[in-house]
């Protein structure tokens, strides 16, 4: 720690440069007729920057209060918006953009595109045109590798926070977030391949990042998963505590602090101590607004797959779904987290082989996407939105009744990869990674199959980038691996699998298996 500490007084005496510096910063130009509007919406902007995110909620209804044709507001979703709303919102703005500045109608184009259009590809290009036109705004630099990072690139994602810190050495969200490329974080952030990520430089990014902000608890959080990477459990509950004492007391809802006592939750399941893991999830639960609850809710169900008590998670999870349905929650949100809570049910028959189970869940969650859709038809949704909707929903439901039946041995496994890949193949132009589900569940099949070739020539394919956080398929490649006699490949698999602090559904089901494999 001693070096850490040096690091850490070196980086601070640039804050005064980097203070400095924010006074030139260009910000992205805000059309509202509402100068408090403006005031709270640099406050957003700066929040979702800076690990305060959640704090925005209340704000972005206080902004269309005040302004309700704040159109680059309504570019932002919030916990407190139903989704249909928030369509509607970036619908107006869509087609009122021709009333706001040149920067905010591109914005407006790009979120436009992303989500109602579910076109990545097209958004990212609109943003990167944009960040080419106007090379100064650091803001759009930050949008751009968002997109980059659902375009599953983290070295294009990498440039656009190495371009910010060119202008800017000092700058907190680059350096932040730039740290995140080197470990895990959710299974919404990509990272660089394993083999060429740098704890080091993630280190040294987040210590900047805290030299910047120090009063920030988010640089001291996420040095937990630095030693979290590193196996040192112990190192990780120490930075998982310093975080929570930079945060002082919890609000009653508070995310932050309930993303603390989540890690240190992750810090006890990894240590094997899976009642006390759960205690401390089921209190980071008690600091969430309800519609945050269905997401952290999976973490101590998770534990007994360690266990392999795949009963008692059933249990939990028909408890959890049973509290969405009767909440007061709008119809299209509990129908998300109640398919949520099924998807969850059915991985857990498909594990304790029970197939009857399996297919009962199944055709719920088949209901479930029905009515998603449905509410979309009502909503006003155009027809190459639905197209693009059901095409999402027949691959979601591809991808469970092919796992089922490749685990419970159906005769027609052949025939669901084929239908996989052409529904896969119409998302080519939109995610130009679409066949990677293809090629992991070939790669499975073959396996489970008995054909050790076919399955690494399917899992060969895969990039790193897709792969090598994929606790599940990694576990079965490196089964294959074995069975072809790369034994060194597949025991480097195997301990990275065994020995993974990061907690997500796949790794819970696989890692006991792996342990025992070493």
């Amino acid at each position: 720690m001693k070096v850490f500490k040096i690091i850490a007084l070196t980086f601070s005496v640039a804050l005064y440069t980097a203070t400095i510096f924010a006074q030139e910063t260009k910000l992205i130009p805000l059309t509202t007729n509402s100068e408090k509007a403006l005031e709270l919406m640099r406050t957003v902007m700066a929040n979702a920057e800076e690990f305060r995110g959640n704090d925005n909620p209340p704000l972005l209804e206080e902004i269309l209060r005040l302004d309700p044709n704040f159109y680059y507001a309504k570019t932002y979703n919030s916990l407190l918006l139903e989704n249909n709303t928030y369509r509607t919102n970036l619908n107006n703005a869509y087609e009122n953009r021709s009333n706001v500045s040149e920067i905010e109608e591109k914005i407006i184009e790009a979120t436009y595109q992303q989500y109602i259009n579910l076109n990545t590809v097209l958004a990212d290009k609109i943003i990167d045109d944009l960040v080419s036109t106007y090379p100064d705004y650091y803001q759009l630099r930050l949008l751009s590798a968002d997109l980059k990072n659902d375009l599953m690139d983290p070295y294009a994602k990498d440039i656009r926070y190495a371009e910010i810190l060119e202008q800017n050495p000092n700058s907190f969200p680059a350096l932040f977030r730039r740290a995140q490329l080197h470990f895990p974080v959710d299974n919404d952030i990509v990272n660089f391949p394993i083999e060429e990520r740098d704890l080091e430089l993630a280190t040294s990014l987040l210590l900047q990042a805290a030299s910047v902000q120090p009063k920030n608890p988010g640089p001291q959080r996420f040095l937990g998963n630095v030693y979290r990477g590193q196996n040192n459990l112990r190192m990780a509950k120490q930075a998982y505590e310093s975080s929570r004492l930079l945060l002082g007391e919890p609000d009653e809802i508070d995310f932050r602090y309930s993303n603390i006592l989540l890690m240190l939750g992750h810090v006890e399941t990894f240590s094997g101590n899976y009642k006390d893991a759960r205690k401390l999830y089921d209190n980071s639960i008690e600091f969430l607004d309800f519609r945050q609850k269905p997401t952290y809710f999976q973490f101590p169900v998770f534990t007994y797959f360690y266990e392999r008590d795949y009963e008692q998670a059933i249990i939990s999870f028909s408890k959890m779904r049973s509290e969405i349905n009767t909440s007061d929650q709008d119809q299209e949100w509990k129908t998300e987290n109640i398919t949520l809570m099924e998807e969850n049910i059915f991985v857990s028959h498909l594990h304790n082989s029970n197939e009857q189970g399996a297919n009962k869940s199944l055709q719920q969650i088949a209901g479930f996407k029905r009515n998603e859709l449905n509410s979309y038809l009502t909503s006003g949704a155009s027809r190459e939105q639905l197209l693009a909707l059901k095409n999402n929903n027949d691959i979601y439901l591809q991808e469970l009744r092919l796992w089922k039946d490749i685990i419970f041995g159906a005769s027609n496994v052949e025939q669901q990869l084929n239908r996989l890949k052409t529904l896969l193949e119409k998302n080519l132009a939109q995610d130009p990674n679409a066949m990677t589900l293809y090629h992991k569940y070939s790669g499975y099949a073959a396996i489970m199959a008995g054909d050790d070739q076919a399955a690494i020539r399917h899992y060969s394919v895969i990039s790193n980038i897709e792969m090598d956080d994929d606790n599940y398929h990694s576990y079965f490649y490196a089964i294959a691996l074995r069975g072809s006699g790369d034994t060194e490949k597949s025991s480097a698999i195997l301990k990275r699998v065994a020995e993974n602090t990061f907690a997500t559904r796949g790794a819970a089901l696989v890692q006991m298996l792996a342990k025992r494999q070493l």
